[in-house]
């Protein structure tokens, strides 16, 4: 059994292999256990999408959320469908989860799966986009995120933001320092105590 096809956007990869009786009845084929390096992050990523709204208007993803997830990280790929999840962190209760096979986010060599809303966290994102853009089909906007934590123990929380597909882009007057840069997503992490704000801003200027 493999995932994939022939001459598809990906190479086959084998799921598992066996004896199968090719009588009408159902088989069931299972791949041995693995042991894959896996994380949890806490990630605040803002934005709510706007699809069909062109890059270059200032709307585009103008939208935003507080809700700050923490998501499972694992450094494979995982075959096609749902997935379930057991859960134990210290001082914590144990938790089961069903996740979707839409839910998931492929990166590459491995994959990301959100598990739930930390609701010590909040998210705040505000953005202030040039409303015209010149001659030169340049443009730029100005983007300020915090995060606030609420409970009692410090937390790490990545803080991404989706840019703006385009030609040509910079990143300026970053404080308090220049956050990374993947693809379309830029992303910092903060360290937040608890009942704190921590903030991060920055200007991406665009050229379409």
């Amino acid at each position: 059994m493999f995932d994939g096809v022939p001459g598809g956007e990906r190479l086959p990869t084998e799921l598992a292999h066996g004896a199968v009786a090719l009588d009408g009845s159902i088989a069931i084929l299972s791949a041995p256990p693995r042991d894959l390096a896996a994380s949890l992050r806490r990630i605040y990523d803002g934005a709510v999408a706007t699809p069909g709204v062109d890059v270059a208007d200032p709307t585009w993803n103008a939208e935003s959320t507080h809700a700050v997830w923490v998501w499972l990280e694992l450094r494979a790929p995982l075959a096609p469908g749902p997935v379930r999840a057991h859960v134990e962190l210290p001082g914590e209760p144990a938790r089961d989860l069903e996740l979707a096979a839409t839910l998931r986010e492929d990166h590459g060599d491995g994959v990301r799966l959100p598990l739930w809303l930390d609701a010590t966290l909040a998210g705040s994102r505000l953005r202030f986009s040039d409303p015209t853009i010149d001659a030169d089909a340049t443009t730029s906007e100005r983007l300020m995120l915090s995060i606030s934590n609420l409970g009692d123990v410090p937390r790490e929380v990545w803080v991404e933001e989706h840019v703006r597909p385009s030609r040509h882009r910079k990143i300026e007057r970053a404080w308090p320092q220049r956050p990374m840069a993947s693809g379309d997503v830029v992303r910092e992490k903060l360290e937040v105590k608890p009942h704190a704000i921590e903030r991060v801003g920055y200007t991406v200027t665009y050229e379409f």
